[in-house]
């Protein structure tokens, strides 16, 4: 039987090598790995297991207008006062449904709600489901039907916690600004 112990510490050291490990976490690992020859070894370990992996993948440049989308982000970074912002040509929208796409705006660290836009193509159709925790939702733009239910620019709705949302649907389109559990 495997100690449990260093079981944990070589599933962080591979963490740590394929770069899951992100922000403090991996700022406070990468001062243990430098402190303990043991936890360096494990480091290694995964560096060699899993350097055939890298070296099989062809050199590739990355896609154009990758620098530009960098700057923009680097020039949304915080001001010293801790804030961020998000220019409305940056961030990624992301197919979630036919016709529905998703552009993820900020998460507090340790909630499970997120704020995201919702674009709507006409005719676009979301499935019915139930909200494990409070959603809000603003219509930004366009126009709205959930279940009987119409909403146009400028109306808000929260759906409860366990409430069912009947499907939404927007015959002409829509965009909205949703707070809500974070979408898996």
């Amino acid at each position: 039987m495997s100690d449990p112990d260093s079981d944990s510490l070589d599933l962080l050291a591979g963490e740590y090598v394929l770069g899951t490990m992100r922000g403090d976490a991996r700022e406070r690992f990468a001062e243990r790995v430098a402190r303990d020859p043991a936890l360096a070894r494990l480091v290694a370990a995964w560096e060699k297991r899993l350097a055939p992996l890298a070296d099989a993948v062809p050199p590739a440049a990355p896609p154009a207008g990758n620098l530009a989308a960098i700057e923009r982000r680097l020039d949304a970074e915080p001001p010293a006062g801790g804030s961020r912002t998000i220019r409305a040509d940056s961030g990624d929208w992301t197919e979630t449904a036919p016709g529905v796409t998703v552009k993820r705006l900020y998460r507090e660290p340790g909630d499970a709600r997120e704020s995201v836009l919702l674009r709507m193509q006409p005719g676009a159709t979301l499935p019915a489901h139930e909200h494990p925790r409070s959603e809000e939702c603003l219509v930004l733009e366009g126009a709205i039907d959930i279940g009987g239910l119409h909403l146009a620019a400028g109306d808000f709705h929260v759906a409860l916690p366990g409430a069912p949302h009947d499907r939404i649907h927007s015959r002409r389109g829509a965009l909205l600004f949703i707070r809500g559990a974070i979408a898996a």
